[in-house]
């Protein structure tokens, strides 16, 4: 893996801002993932203000120390958050590294989920340097293996993590293809 970086990053795709968590996105988060739907394939229940308080806490520590985390999800013309999503370690233990998601009831099936999934898979594999990235969904979840399966992850195994039975997906670094679609890594000051 590369040197963590020295400045935080965003990126901007054609719609989507997907940027570090912000003390400003508690209450959207907050009312997100309270929503037993939402979190019905998540591996935890729907989560207190106070336990998203201290989600966004990690959030940044892990994108200070790793360089990756999971990230906020906004629309680029409204601002308004969408969603998560990012890297992290699979069962937070290094090495494996997954790629999560997850967004409000109102945006799923527009596509948000495999933009911003495209783009943090490309950060990963460019920024990163990271070998391969996994993703693990319950298998009855249909909408996120669909997902993955755009974004060129492979299904491997039933496995379990997250104290729960997944599906396993996993692509390396060699077979990823960026999408033809916008993708701009800014530095933030």
């Amino acid at each position: 893996m590369k040197s963590l970086p020295i400045t935080l990053m965003m990126i901007e795709t054609a719609r989507l801002i997907i940027r570090r968590f912000a003390p400003a996105d508690l209450d959207a988060l907050a009312t997100l993932r309270a929503d037993e739907e939402v979190m019905r394939y998540i591996h935890t229940v729907p989560q207190t203000r106070d336990v998203v308080q201290k989600r966004i806490e990690t959030f940044g520590v892990q994108y200070v120390e790793r360089g990756f985390a999971q990230w906020a999800v906004t629309d680029k013309e409204t601002g308004v958050l969408l969603g998560w999503c990012g890297l992290a370690y699979l069962d937070d233990k290094p090495p494996n590294i997954e790629i999560g998601y997850g967004f409000g009831i109102p945006h799923w099936g527009k596509g948000y989920a495999t933009e911003a999934a495209r783009a943090c898979l490309r950060y990963g594999f460019e920024e990163l340097n990271v070998p391969k990235i996994a993703a693990v969904a319950m298998p009855e979840n249909s909408a996120s293996r669909h997902v993955m399966e755009k974004c060129g992850l492979k299904y491997l195994r039933d496995s379990f993590h997250w104290g729960v039975d997944v599906v396993y997906y996993e692509i390396k670094r060699e077979d990823f293809k960026p999408a033809a679609e916008p993708y701009k890594l800014l530095a933030v000051l």
